[in-house]
């Protein structure tokens, strides 16, 4: 049986989710696939949460041993967590990155674009001005 898991932020109450979109598609895949999602154990929200929530995701990852994940929303830096296996990045928006600068923009770059970019086997971007702002970014990328 072919294992996915599916990545996710942790979700704010109140606030839109995009992960919802996931839960309409889940209905229609193959008897034959096993999907685990799963969420960020916390907001991603400074580094020691973000590092922890990376530190979960590998230990999940080696435990459950998914032939494919799949990271979406805001939490790109997830694929740091995943030492193997296919990975899919879908990337809903870059809206962090043009406004940095200096230090904070090189480091949001590489550990948010650069690194998961990189570390992804397919990049899927919801619309073609999110994937123009991330050549932009990034111009030498040429997988998106």
């Amino acid at each position: 049986m072919l294992k996915i898991i599916l990545t996710f932020r942790n979700r704010r109450p109140g606030n839109f989710s995009i992960e919802s979109y996931f839960d309409t598609s889940r209905p229609n895949l193959s008897k034959e696939v096993d999907v685990l999602d799963w969420e960020a154990p916390r907001y991603s929200n400074g580094i020691f949460t973000r590092f922890w929530s990376v530190k979960a995701l590998a230990a999940k990852v080696e435990k459950w041993r998914p032939k494919i994940m799949h990271v979406t929303g805001d939490v790109h830096f997830l694929m740091w967590g995943i030492p193997n296996g296919k990975r899919l990045l879908t990337i809903h928006d870059i809206g962090f990155l043009p406004n940095a600068s200096g230090l904070k923009y090189q480091l949001l770059r590489y550990f948010w674009l650069t690194g998961p970019v990189r570390k992804a086997h397919s990049i899927t971007c919801v619309s073609t001005a999110t994937k123009n702002e991330i050549l932009r970014h990034l111009p030498h990328t040429r997988r998106i």
